[in-house]
C-alpha cells in the first residue's frame, strides 16, 4: 500500500526523536545499575546488540505493521459501509429477478 511506507517512516522518526530526549538517554544509561556489578558489562553489551538489531530491522517491521493496520481499517470501513447500505436498502444485495 502506498500510504504504509510514509506512515511507518513518520512513526520511526517519532520513535527516534523520543529516544534522543535527555531523560530517556539517562534512563537507558542507568539500566545496568539495577543488576549486580559483575553482570553490568554483559547487560550493556546486550542493550547495544538490541539497539543495533532495532536500527537494522525496525523500519521494515513498522512498515509491515502499518500495512496490517491500513488493511484492517480498510476492511472494517468496507464492512461498515456494506452494513449501512443494507440498512438503507433492505433486501438481497444481488438479485437475479429484476422486478421494475
Amino acid at each position: 500500500m502506498p500510504f504504509a511506507r510514509p506512515l511507518a517512516r513518520l512513526l520511526w522518526f517519532a520513535m527516534l526523536w523520543f529516544m534522543r530526549r535527555p531523560w530517556v538517554k539517562a534512563a537507558r544509561r542507568n539500566i545496568p545499575n539495577f543488576v549486580p556489578p559483575a553482570k553490568r558489562e554483559k547487560v550493556w553489551n546486550r542493550i547495544k546488540t538490541q539497539d543495533a538489531w532495532a536500527m537494522k530491522h525496525g523500519l521494515f517491521i513498522l512498515t509491515i505493521i502499518m500495512n496490517l493496520v491500513i488493511g484492517y481499517v480498510f476492511m472494517v470501513a468496507t464492512y461498515l459501509a456494506i452494513l449501512k447500505w443494507q440498512e438503507l436498502h433492505p433486501g438481497p444485495i444481488f438479485s437475479t429477478n429484476q422486478v421494475p
